[in-house]
């Protein structure tokens, strides 16, 4: 069982323009997440699951919600 989940935004790969999915996350710290999987058949998600991710917080399209993007994958601690 997970301690805190959020949802947060991953980029997709191989999709020649910016594709952006909802994935659930386990919070680890303060804007890093854990990606919760699995991984959807036809999805190829920038960082799979179990990834340790760090997210830039940025307004959606609404330009009033802020949502969480995955940008970068960090090492998993030993």
């Amino acid at each position: 069982m997970h301690e805190k989940t959020a949802t947060i935004w991953m980029p997709l790969q191989g999709e020649g323009v910016d594709v952006w999915v909802q994935v659930e996350a386990e919070v680890v710290g303060d804007s890093t997440f854990r990606v919760l999987g699995p991984e959807p058949d036809g999805q190829a998600w920038a960082f799979g699951p179990d990834a340790i991710v760090r997210c830039e917080q940025k307004k959606l399209i609404d330009l009033r919600t802020l949502g969480f993007f995955a940008v970068e994958e960090l090492p998993k601690k030993p």
